[in-house]
C-alpha cells in the first residue's frame, strides 16, 4: 500500500515542481524616465596612478537617441582635492541610444593618498528637473 501511494505521490510532485517552473515571469519597469547614479555611495579602491573606476549613472527607459547628463563636484561637501587626489576624465557622461548606462569614469592618485587618509567626494548629476527621480536623487559620494 505505501509503495503505491509513493508511485502515485512521486510522479505528482516532479509534475507539479515542472509545471511551476515553466513560465517565469519578468518584472518590467513601465514608469517615468529618470536619470540617477546606481549607487548612492561607492568605494574607489586607488592602487596604481593610472587605473580608472566607472561610476555608472543609469536611466530607467532606453531612448532612441543620445542622452548627455552634466557631473559636477560639490565641493562643500568634499575634502579631497580634485586634480591632486583624483581626476574626472570628462564632466558629462553619454547614455546612448538604445542602452541604459553611462559611466563617469575617474582615476585615483595613488602616490598622493596616504594610508592614514580618509577622503571623498561628492558628486551630482545635472538632469531635467523631470528626469529628477525624487526617491534617489541625483548625488553620489566617493570614498577614495
Amino acid at each position: 500500500m505505501k509503495k503505491r501511494i509513493l508511485t502515485i505521490l512521486v510522479p505528482l510532485f516532479v509534475a507539479v515542481l515542472w509545471l511551476a517552473g515553466c513560465k517565469p515571469e519578468y518584472t518590467t519597469y513601465s514608469g517615468p524616465n529618470y536619470i540617477l547614479f546606481s549607487d548612492t555611495l561607492y568605494e574607489m579602491a586607488v592602487v596604481d596612478d593610472s587605473a580608472y573606476f566607472n561610476l555608472p549613472v543609469v536611466a530607467t527607459r532606453a531612448c532612441d537617441y543620445d542622452r548627455n547628463v552634466a557631473v559636477e563636484v560639490i565641493d562643500a561637501a568634499s575634502n579631497a582635492i580634485e586634480g591632486k587626489h583624483y581626476s574626472i576624465e570628462s564632466n558629462s557622461v553619454v547614455i546612448k541610444a538604445g542602452e541604459l548606462v553611462g559611466n563617469v569614469r575617474v582615476k585615483g592618485y595613488h602616490s598622493n593618498i596616504s594610508v592614514y587618509d580618509s577622503l571623498g567626494f561628492k558628486l551630482q548629476l545635472i538632469v531635467p528637473e523631470n528626469a529628477e527621480w525624487d526617491l534617489y536623487g541625483t548625488t553620489a559620494n566617493v570614498l577614495v
